[in-house]
């Protein structure tokens, strides 16, 4: 059985997180978990997420009991997405700032991690994005580029949108059946 451990950040498609859970649940033979950036609790139910997965939410704040929740879950996973992953998320990710649960898991796993970024149309040429995106992927992960799609600021087509849920389930069929992933990030959509 595949385990899959699911990031959601605060980018606005974090509502459609249950429907990638779900997808993912209906794939067979995958085991789902999740945690949420605080933010992403803002815009998408926890206990929406938790029917989905099927498991409670991995609460995003270090323990009080001073346990490393963090390591646990890093180890738990066949393979870890970030989706969708903000801006800010990517960032830290690529420069090891690990200052929550969600952000410390995803630098503490040996799991293949895939991002999908959701950007403001204007981030997808500039350089934090191309930074962030260049390290994460010299450190051997998969960062699947944005699409063209509808912006919520004025709805136009515009670069910056997360990839659909059948594109990251694709993703994460590839990731498992080859794990050791190019350093190059080949593969990113």
């Amino acid at each position: 059985m595949r385990r899959v451990l699911i990031v959601g950040t605060g980018a606005p498609t974090v509502a459609y997180l249950p429907a990638l859970l779900l997808a993912l649940r209906q794939a067979g033979e995958t085991e789902v978990r999740a945690v949420l950036t605080r933010q992403a609790r803002t815009m998408v139910s926890p206990a929406v997420v938790s029917a989905a997965s099927g498991h409670p939410v991995i609460p995003e704040d270090w323990p009080a009991d001073g346990t490393v929740a963090h390591m646990r879950w890093a180890g738990w996973p066949d393979v870890v997405v970030v989706w969708p992953a903000t801006l800010e998320f990517l960032a830290r990710c690529a420069f090891g700032l690990a200052s929550d649960v969600p952000a410390a898991t995803v630098l503490s796993t040996a799991a293949p991690v895939v991002f999908a970024p959701s950007l403001a149309p204007a981030a997808v040429q500039g350089g934090p994005y191309r930074r962030a995106r260049s390290l994460l992927r010299r450190d051997g992960h998969t960062v699947i580029d944005p699409v063209v799609g509808t912006s919520l600021s004025d709805l136009r087509p515009s670069d910056g949108a997360c990839v659909s849920v059948e594109h990251v389930v694709a993703e994460i069929q590839r990731v498992h059946r080859s794990p050791q992933a190019p350093p190059d990030g080949s593969g990113q959509g």
